[in-house]
């Protein structure tokens, strides 16, 4: 297999679209190691696609306790793909979903918050434009009417 590491993250993702996840998250592993300084586009899909792998994994676990591993594995790969390119929307609505589901409702909102101060989200807009239930707790509901003021301008116009 070659070291370049766009052919391995190609290599990786027809390993995945293939069933093979154990090899491709192999090979995803070992295109992290060859990526070169400042590709944090690739380091960010490579992640994003480690974190689609586990959760993937997650949904197939035989048990609760296996998928709680599986989905703190997602949150893990998700906020790596985040900090290699803060401005590319699918890492951070991985680490906002996987953190909601992992009942972490306050560093999901912040997640949102962070992203929405940067950029709209059609994503974002349709998961979080109307209220949930979970706002009931005042600090969550104080994070989501943050978000939703994001979300009802262009970033850049943010007063915070």
């Amino acid at each position: 297999m070659s070291n370049d590491p766009n052919s391995l993250f190609r290599a990786a993702t027809e390993l995945r679209d293939q069933d093979r996840l154990p090899e491709a998250k192999d090979t995803l592993v070992a295109c992290l190691k060859v990526i070169g300084e400042g590709e944090y586009g690739l380091m960010s899909a490579a992640y994003s696609q480690l974190a689609h792998i586990e959760d993937t994994l997650a949904d197939r676990a035989p048990d609760q306790d296996t998928r709680i591993e599986h989905l703190a594995r997602v949150a893990d790969y998700a906020a790596r793909a985040v900090k290699a390119n803060g401005v590319a929307e699918l890492p951070s609505l991985q680490l906002f979903i996987v953190l909601s589901e992992l009942g972490r409702l306050k560093e999901a909102y912040e997640e949102a918050i962070r992203y929405l101060s940067l950029r709209a989200s059609a994503e974002y807009q349709s998961m979080l434009g109307q209220r949930h239930a979970e706002e009931r707790d005042p600090e969550i509901a104080e994070l989501a009417n943050t978000v939703r003021r994001l979300l009802a301008s262009p970033p850049g116009d943010h007063a915070e």
